[in-house]
């Protein structure tokens, strides 16, 4: 008991001097993108130039402090130091975010025609108390779904030890199927590939109808309504445009006299509905520039 007590004493004053080592007052960067984006209509790279050269996530891309003065030179702007640091006698550079590891290139997607606030949401309205959305994996999947880019996890990812995610416990072999059937799981897609889910449902003898018997006939509505995610299971284009062109049939929309035409105006109905809804038209056809049925006419 008596050692005990000394142990107790011997931590408290260290950890008392370790909290008195800590620096007072240290320096924190306030900055408002909203402020300068939104109100002085400035662009993301007149501060953040090097991203248009940078090929992997440990860059730092964040502006240094000639990039700043440039414009607070006290005739642009003010230069007062209290303007950026709470602790304007002892400043620090802005400090880097801790990321984790992954095969990234800014450059490659700005060379995509990739906008900043694709990754960067709310990034134009965020102030020092207000931060934009943290970027996280469902972000990367608005564009990393096809066609628009590759879905290998290899991609992005060197390797995916400890990237099981929470959801997959002991027990979710047995309740998978019903979360996908409920559309719960419209991310199996990430990770999984329609071959996975037909190797192990054939192994282990499962049954795989999964849709009424009447699927055949009514599946073109439930995609027009999205009533579910058809990608959750099928790789869509080779999918669908397999069985419709075997069978030779056509969305009921193309059957139409107004549908492609060069005698109409526009060509047709077909042009306004690309327009509209050209996640449709990828199903099935390639880009304008390589696609054979489109190259007919344009």
């Amino acid at each position: 008991m008596q050692y005990r007590f000394f142990i107790l004493i011997a931590l408290f004053m260290f950890y008392s001097a370790m909290l008195l080592a800590q620096p007072a007052g240290r320096d924190a960067i306030i900055f408002s993108h909203q402020k300068h984006l939104e109100e002085l209509e400035l662009d993301c790279d007149l501060c953040h130039e090097s991203v248009f050269t940078s090929n992997v996530v440990s860059d730092r891309n964040l502006p240094e402090k000639d990039i700043c003065m440039d414009c607070h030179d006290g005739d642009t702007a003010l230069d007062e130091c209290s303007l950026c640091h709470t602790n304007e006698d002892e400043p620090l550079p802005a400090m880097s975010m801790v990321i984790p590891v992954l095969i990234f290139s800014h450059e490659l997607h700005l060379e995509k025609n990739a906008q900043c606030i694709d990754c960067h949401k709310d990034i134009e309205s965020s102030t020092p108390d207000v931060h934009p959305r943290p970027i996280v994996m469902e972000l990367c999947m608005d564009c990393h779904s096809f066609p628009q880019a590759r879905i290998e996890c290899y991609s992005c990812h060197e390797t995916l030890k400890g990237k099981l995610p929470l959801s997959h416990s002991v027990v979710w072999g047995k309740t998978h199927g019903l979360e996908a059937t409920l559309g719960e799981m419209n991310n199996c897609s990430m990770c999984h590939q329609q071959s996975q889910c037909e190797d192990c449902h054939t192994r282990q003898q499962f049954e795989k109808r999964v849709h009424a018997l009447d699927f055949d006939f009514t599946h073109g509505f439930d995609f027009l309504a999205f009533t579910s995610d058809c990608s959750s299971c099928h790789e869509m284009s080779q999918f669908c445009s397999s069985c419709h062109s075997s069978q030779s049939v056509m969305p009921l929309s193309h059957n139409g006299i107004f549908w492609a035409s060069t005698k109409l105006e526009n060509g047709g109905n077909h042009g306004s509905e690309a327009l509209d809804n050209p996640e449709y038209c990828i199903v099935c056809h390639e880009e304008p520039a390589t696609d054979s049925t489109c190259q007919r006419c344009h």
